[in-house]
């Protein structure tokens, strides 16, 4: 199967931080924005069928090195992204999903932009 790529105008959220410390009301408004705009670039790219198994590639689009951030907190500020491409149709469930780690590219044009490449995975391969 080939790779969906799905292109999502902005960033994740600083509310989306596990490092992020305001009140939760915050981080569930800005969650549900992320969230609403990853479905809405994801519908643009529905496949057929629904995958079960799948790798994720992230590309943050960074305007300079000052928005790179823990690669660790990358991936978790992603949550409300694959909730997104869940609700879309394009998952079938974030449970056999392999994150892999962030990459971020610095380019002041196409910046902010978060890149998602779905690749459906062998479903054998999960335990």
């Amino acid at each position: 199967m080939a790779v969906i790529v799905i292109e999502i105008p902005m960033l994740p959220p600083k509310e989306a931080s596990p490092n992020w410390r305001g009140h939760w009301t915050a981080r569930y408004r800005a969650m549900e924005v992320y969230k609403t705009i990853t479905i809405l670039s994801a519908r643009q790219r529905h496949p057929i069928q629904p995958i079960t198994t799948a790798t994720i590639r992230t590309t943050l689009v960074v305007k300079d090195r000052r928005y790179r951030a823990d690669p660790d907190n990358a991936i978790a500020s992603l949550k409300a992204a694959i909730d997104g491409i869940v609700a879309a149709g394009i998952l079938t469930d974030d449970k056999y999903i392999k994150v892999l780690p962030v990459v971020f590219d610095i380019d002041k044009e196409r910046a902010p932009m978060t890149i998602l490449e779905i690749e459906a995975t062998n479903s054998n391969d999960q335990s």
